[in-house]
């Protein structure tokens, strides 16, 4: 999970 992306909470993501 990335503290940039508000998703990767839900699910690890790369949006940026």
């Amino acid at each position: 999970n990335f503290p940039l992306d508000l998703a990767s909470v839900e699910a690890p993501s790369i949006n940026g």
